[in-house]
């Protein structure tokens, strides 16, 4: 009869050349923003150059004071997988987000914030 020991000791020999599975996928929404892109967008800004700068918003809302929130959101999912011996399988998630809010009134930047 083995010892555990022993089996340990086995299955550490044999399990790196019995990899069945591994897998890595990433899936990405929207298109990232990096501080400094976002730092050249201030108060008195055109929409323009807001667009120009950030793309096309997520979404728009015209706003009942007659300003308008435009949202950029970015959302990056990544899943990583193995299998081993098809004993053993793991798998992880692992997620970025974030939107950035662009307040305008009358075509200008009055407030920009990221979440």
């Amino acid at each position: 009869m083995l010892t555990r020991t022993a089996v340990a000791a086995l299955l550490a020999l044999v399990a790196p050349a019995c990899l069945v599975m591994s897998s890595e996928k990433t899936e990405v929404e929207g298109t990232r923003v990096s501080e400094e892109t976002l730092a050249q967008i201030g108060p008195g800004a055109s929409e323009d150059l807001v667009t120009a700068l950030l793309g096309e918003p997520t979404t728009r809302e015209d706003l009942s004071d007659g300003t308008s929130l435009l949202k950029w959101h970015y959302k990056k999912t990544t899943r990583k997988g193995g299998a081993v011996l098809i004993l053993f399988a793991s798998s992880k998630k692992t997620e970025e987000s974030g939107t950035i809010y662009v307040i305008l009134e009358d075509g200008k930047v009055k407030r920009v914030w990221r979440d």
